[in-house]
C-alpha cells in the first residue's frame, strides 16, 4: 500500500518501456518488493538493529519514492514519549469534539 513508491517504479518502467520497434513493460519484483523485505528483517521504528539503523515502516517506502529514491531508506521519524499524545490530540481534535459534542 505505497502508491508514491509504485507511481515512481512505474515512471521507470514507462521511460524504458520503448526498445526499438516494440514497446515492452517490466517491472523488477526485487525492487518492487524490496521495501518489504527490510519491513520483513526489522520493523520497529524505535530500535535499532546491528547496523544502528532504525526499522522501516509504511511511510518509509512511501517517501523514498517521492523523493525519487533508487532505494529504501529510513526518512520518517516517529514522535516518542508525550508527544504521541500531543499529535493524536492535534490530528483527531475535530473527531474528537464531535463525538464528545453527540
Amino acid at each position: 500500500q505505497c502508491p508514491e513508491r509504485i507511481s515512481y517504479l512505474l515512471f521507470h518502467a514507462l521511460k524504458d518501456a520503448k526498445n526499438g520497434d516494440t514497446v515492452e513493460f517490466v517491472i523488477n519484483l526485487n525492487k518492487l518488493q524490496n521495501g518489504l523485505y527490510q519491513m520483513h528483517k526489522h520493523s520497529d521504528p524505535y530500535t535499532r538493529n546491528d547496523e544502528g539503523k532504525l526499522g522501516l515502516n509504511f511511510d518509509d517506502i512511501n517517501e523514498s519514492g517521492i523523493q525519487f529514491r533508487p532505494g529504501i531508506a529510513k526518512t520518517f521519524k516517529e514522535a516518542g514519549s508525550s508527544m504521541v499524545v500531543i499529535d493524536f490530540l492535534l490530528c483527531y481534535r475535530v473527531p474528537i469534539m464531535i463525538k464528545l459534542y453527540c
